[in-house]
């Protein structure tokens, strides 16, 4: 979306090529349909400072798949299984990536940071709580500025998945909810 104005897709698409530009650059751009993938190729978003993709439906993939966050941008995830089974996962390298109630990722891990000072941000955003995000979580060496936890929440939202930390984290909570990490933390970096 180039265009200063919010755009919604309510038709399904389709590509066929190396790779899928989801932009939302002057404005944000929201998919209500399906995007049907026929070379499981990988997804990218390069957009505009704040701008958001909220992505309402699935965006098929298989184990060669990705969705890649490479300018900031805000992404949301708000339909059950918004994104096929991804076996190379979500790479946020500078944005933020929100998970809306009931959403989840089939498959893959969930790599916040680029190994530099870039902001990535990974978030539940259920406002009642009971969203659980499953997949597991890295944060790469030399990613300064990693953030995972919850926004806008009263309950109890919970990551099932395993941490693995190669640079320090920020583990985050907003409007007085609670995230409960219920699987391994390992690595040899700090948690603020």
């Amino acid at each position: 979306n180039e265009s200063s104005y919010p755009q919604v897709i309510n038709v399904p698409l389709s590509f066929k090529g190396l790779a899928m530009e989801l932009n939302p650059i002057n404005g944000d751009l929201t998919l209500n349909s399906p995007i049907y993938n026929n070379n499981n190729s990988n997804y990218l978003v390069y957009g505009g400072n704040t701008k958001k993709l909220s992505l309402n439906e699935i965006l098929y993939g298989n184990g060669s798949s990705s969705l890649t966050i490479k300018e900031y941008s805000i992404v949301s995830i708000g339909y059950p299984n918004a994104i096929g089974a991804f076996g190379n996962g979500v790479n946020i390298e500078r944005g933020e990536l929100w998970f809306e109630a009931g959403a989840s990722i089939n498959g893959g891990i969930i790599k916040v940071g680029n190994g530099n000072s870039n902001v990535a941000k990974l978030y539940l955003n259920d406002a009642d709580g009971g969203s659980t995000i499953n997949n597991n979580i890295t944060v790469p060496s030399s990613s300064s500025q990693s953030y995972i936890g919850a926004l806008n929440t009263s309950g109890t939202n919970i990551y099932s998945g395993n941490l693995s930390l190669a640079a320090a984290v920020q583990l985050e909570s907003f409007n007085g909810g609670t995230v409960n990490f219920s699987g391994d933390i390992s690595g040899s970096y700090g948690v603020t």
